[in-house]
């Protein structure tokens, strides 16, 4: 299992397919970064990497135990500072 719960992966997608950005356009990848070697019971660390593949513009988030990252990613991204997305074009057709 990631360090990325099933609650958190359902609300990334709800707020990418709400928005007026291209939810197609972003990749997610998440790395484990808890220290293993010692034996001893560690918080679960890692980091969510938020890829805008047209443009490879990257962000990463801190994730594992009482991590926010799904929180900080929506402000980041109704700021207009998450992984550069930018809103769908709008096509305007004139007759």
């Amino acid at each position: 299992m990631g360090l990325i719960e099933p609650d958190d992966m359902r609300r990334y997608a709800e707020i990418l397919n709400a928005g007026p950005w291209d939810a197609a356009d972003v990749e997610l990848s998440e790395t484990d970064v808890t220290g293993h070697g010692s034996g001893a019971l560690l918080p679960m660390r890692g980091c969510a990497d938020i890829r805008r593949t047209s443009t490879d513009h990257r962000r990463a988030y801190a994730t594992g135990d009482g991590a926010a990252w799904v929180e900080a990613f929506e402000r980041d991204l109704l700021a207009g500072r998450s992984a550069g997305l930018a809103p769908r074009r709008r096509v305007i057709y004139r007759s």
